[in-house]
C-alpha cells in the first residue's frame, strides 16, 4: 500500500554524510537538500493521515527524521539570519525555520484527524546542539567517588561501568 513512501533520503540510509568535515563523502548543504527533507516529510504526512482514514488504529506512530537529519547535517543554519551573513547562508536559515513551521502544520493536522480524546505523545530520540568538545562518562565519574561498585569483572577483563555496557 505505501508505493510512495519514503524512509529517509538515500544518501543518508547506509552512510551519514554530514559527520565529518574533511570527509569527502560530506554533502554540502543545499536549499534542495532541504526541499527534499520537506518532500520526503510531506509525503510522509500524506501517507500517515490517508492509513488513519483507512485503517482500524488503537495506538498510532509516525516518525519525522528530518528534525534528527537537518540538527546534525543543518546545525548552523538553526538560527535567525544576521545582517552580515551571506545571502546563501541567510536562505538556507530561512529554509531550515521554513521546514520546522511546516512539519508544526502537518504534527497539528494529525493530532486534529486522532481527534480530542486521543492522547498524543511528542517525542525526540535526543536533543540538539552544536557539537561538544568534552565527553561526560557519569558511570566512571561515579565509580571514581566511590559511588558506584562492580559486582564482578567480566571474563573479558572490563572493570569499568562503560566497559560492561559497551560488551
Amino acid at each position: 500500500k505505501l508505493t510512495d513512501y519514503v524512509i529517509d533520503l538515500d544518501r543518508f540510509l547506509d552512510t551519514k554524510p554530514y559527520q565529518g568535515a574533511h570527509d569527502p563523502d560530506v554533502i554540502a548543504p543545499t536549499l534542495s537538500l532541504v526541499q527534499e527533507f520537506r518532500e520526503m516529510e510531506d509525503k510522509r504526512a500524506q501517507t500517515a493521515l490517508a492509513i488513519m482514514d483507512a485503517e482500524p488504529w488503537d495506538a498510532f506512530m509516525v516518525v519525522f527524521t528530518s528534525t534528527d537529519r537537518m540538527g546534525h547535517y543543518l546545525w548552523p543554519y538553526h538560527r535567525s539570519p544576521k545582517p552580515d551573513d551571506d545571502p546563501q547562508f541567510k536562505q538556507l536559515c530561512e529554509e531550515v525555520r521554513h521546514n520546522y513551521i511546516c512539519l508544526d502544520k502537518i504534527v497539528g493536522e494529525l493530532v486534529t484527524k486522532a481527534g480530542p480524546d486521543t492522547t498524543v505523545v511528542i517525542m525526540s530520540d535526543h536533543g540538539m546542539g552544536l557539537r561538544s568538545v568534552k565527553r561526560v562518562h557519569f558511570n566512571n565519574w561515579l565509580q571514581q567517588q566511590g559511588w558506584l561498585v562492580p559486582v564482578k569483572t567480566y571474563q573479558n577483563g572490563a572493570s569499568r561501568p562503560d566497559d560492561w555496557l559497551r560488551k
